[in-house]
């Protein structure tokens, strides 16, 4: 095993469908696993700080970003607007980090598809339903963690 740090980004807490996010993180740290790399969840790593004082926000976001910018890739899902996983996507192209960004064919974030797409080491999936998510990224992260 690499052992290579692979952060895995996207909104969860908002998501309008908290346990389908939540089980599609889970799957995607287990492909993670099968490709070599270490999987880092920002909601499971924070799961013990207050989100809801400044002080925990605070935390939350200095551990995040440390595990950005310690990654060997970015796994980004764009399917609903977030803040915190835009500047994450932002911040590791912004460091020459390879990011899986990951759209929804159904919601689409143009902004961000161009950003990877401009990205000379960053990937684009598109999907349609989450089951075509994996063998795209098994592939990616096979050619990302050599």
């Amino acid at each position: 095993m690499s052992g290579k740090l692979v952060y895995i980004s996207g909104s969860i807490t908002h998501s309008p469908d908290w346990e389908a996010t939540r089980r599609k993180f889970d799957l995607t740290e287990q492909v993670i696993r099968e490709q070599g790399g270490n999987p880092f969840q920002p909601y499971k790593a924070n799961a013990h700080l207050n989100k809801d004082s400044e002080g925990g926000r605070s935390q939350i976001f200095a551990s995040d970003i440390e595990a950005v910018h310690n990654s060997t890739v970015v796994v980004a899902y764009m399917d609903e607007p977030s803040f915190g996983a835009g500047y994450e996507v932002c911040y590791a192209i912004g460091r020459g980090i390879p990011v899986i960004g990951i759209f929804s064919l159904h919601k689409k974030t143009p902004f961000m598809e161009a950003a990877l797409e401009s990205s000379k080491n960053s990937v684009v999936i598109c999907y349609e339903t989450t089951p075509q998510i994996w063998p795209h990224l098994r592939n990616s992260l096979r050619f990302l963690l050599e």
